[in-house]
């Protein structure tokens, strides 16, 4: 749980400052290249939503019915997460590492990516 979304996380963000470096011929720092029109970007994050939504709907009626079973969570999930819980050490590597640079930095890696695709 600590260690797959540091590994694959830090594996997508080395990619995706790759593709933004080689393949749009970005710098790492290049977060807003030109200058763009609110009502344009405001049009294309309704876009994007409505993509994820309809996406999000095709996973709950395939994917969602295969691995959800319909009964409680197990034991040794609940202990997974009642452990960093109680602990403040699993906890700070928990909300350090994983959070903010496994799941925060990939988010905005991949936005930024994403946008100057745009």
């Amino acid at each position: 749980m600590l260690a797959y979304p540091l590994i694959i996380g830090g594996a997508n963000i080395l990619l995706i400052i790759a593709l933004n470096k080689y393949l749009l011929k970005g710098k790492i720092i290049d977060f807003n290249r030109g200058k763009g029109k609110w009502y344009w970007d405001i049009l294309l994050g309704l876009i994007l939503d409505g993509i994820y939504f309809l996406l999000m709907y095709a996973e709950q009626a395939t994917i969602a019915r295969i691995l959800l079973q319909g009964g409680p969570a197990s034991q040794e999930v609940i202990n997974l997460m009642i452990g960093p819980a109680n602990n403040p050490i699993l906890l700070s590597i928990w909300l350090g590492h994983v959070v903010w640079i496994g799941v925060a930095l990939f988010e905005e890696s991949g936005r930024v990516l994403f946008l100057n695709c745009l």
